[in-house]
């Protein structure tokens, strides 16, 4: 939080700003229709520099980045969706890359990446297993199975 990323990744999955789940406030506006299995998606600065145009379909990967070398994103990144038929705007996000936790979602958009930073992280559960009843406990394997449901 608080710097400015040089490359964000996000996954399309298509869908209204209703779906939006993020710290950010008024980010989101959809338009007419929702965004649908097929999009083209222009990203650019708040100076409105096009910093990525890009057709995907749920599922894809968007990299967003500064084709200037050694530049970040600015502190606000606009991002338009348009139909890929009619090529109308649907839906329109305002996020600021100040302010960014991964897997926020932005309407038709998750934030996967940003900078070398991955949501993929590695969890290492510790059990702490007591026998507080009467019987004495004969399965350790029983008793994790539990804890895990």
């Amino acid at each position: 939080e608080g710097e400015v990323p040089d490359v964000l990744t996000f996954s399309y999955v298509g869908g209204g700003c209703g779906q939006s789940f993020n710290s950010q406030e008024d980010v989101c506006e959809d338009f007419d229709r929702v965004p649908s299995i097929s999009s083209r998606v222009v990203c650019k600065k708040g100076d409105s520099t096009v910093l990525s145009s890009d057709t995907v379909t749920i599922g894809d990967k968007l990299t967003v980045a500064n084709p200037i070398s050694d530049n970040d994103l600015g502190e606000i990144l606009v991002c338009d969706i348009f139909d890929t038929g009619d090529n109308e705007l649907i839906q329109k996000l305002r996020i600021d890359t100040t302010e960014l936790s991964l897997k926020d979602k932005y309407g038709s958009l998750v934030l996967e990446s940003c900078d070398e930073k991955s949501c993929l992280v590695p969890i290492t559960y510790t059990y702490d297993i007591r026998n507080i009843g009467t019987n004495e406990m004969d399965n350790l394997i029983s008793a994790v199975f539990i804890l895990k449901k």
